[in-house]
């Protein structure tokens, strides 16, 4: 009974191991989506400013300035928000099937070890930590591009210099947060496996 019964329980548990595996596609194909959403959302910003600043006159002072930070509030936020969906919410939903795999594969010795392979290869075992960048990036480019454009109409259309110095700072300043926040808070998967204590 139990010879009979063996190799049911392996069919069983490699149909698992399968969905564990179908489970990662999914989710990654769902964290790629984002990420283009994350790209057009970047260019959309740069457009939508360089639109702004296509006119040369606007009706009320400093119109132009409040348009361009509510813009740019708007993209960073949402940039923000799709990186914490992204990394912090699927990424754990997606190493919790990864785990599952890494733990059959452990337990199994007639699976491949192709979650052990990709935990410890080089280039894997900082994700998703490295793709914070990704993230990094596009914020960056929206400060950098407001910055230096509302630093420019301050001190040529504005002759405000003092305003134009602190905008550079504040822009410097909101560069180095943001990269800190968002590397700190994003976690590599070797960290996210010890935390579900899947590795020691």
């Amino acid at each position: 009974m139990d010879e009979k019964e063996k190799p049911s329980k392996t069919l069983i548990r490699y149909g698992m191991y399968c969905n564990f595996i179908k489970e990662i596609k999914h989710f990654d194909i769902m964290q790629t989506f984002f990420r283009l959403i994350s790209s057009t959302i970047l260019l959309s910003s740069i457009a939508a400013i360089g639109f702004i600043y296509s006119f040369k006159t606007f009706s009320f002072p400093f119109q132009r300035t409040a348009a361009t930070l509510m813009i740019s509030i708007i993209g960073i936020s949402t940039l923000i928000t799709i990186w914490f969906v992204d990394l912090k919410f699927y990424e754990k939903i997606l190493v919790s099937n990864f785990a599952e795999a890494f733990r059959m594969e452990k337990d199994f010795d007639f699976l491949p070890k192709v979650h052990h392979n990709m935990l410890f290869s080089v280039h894997k075992k900082d994700h998703p930590s490295n793709v914070a960048f990704y993230y990094i990036g596009c914020i960056n480019t929206i400060i950098l591009t407001i910055g230096c454009i509302m630093s420019y109409d301050f001190y040529s259309v504005h002759k405000i210099p003092i305003v134009s110095i602190t905008i550079l700072v504040i822009m410097l300043t909101l560069l180095f947060l943001i990269s800190f926040i968002i590397k700190k808070k994003t976690n590599k998967i070797s960290d996210l496996m010890k935390k579900i204590n899947y590795l020691e």
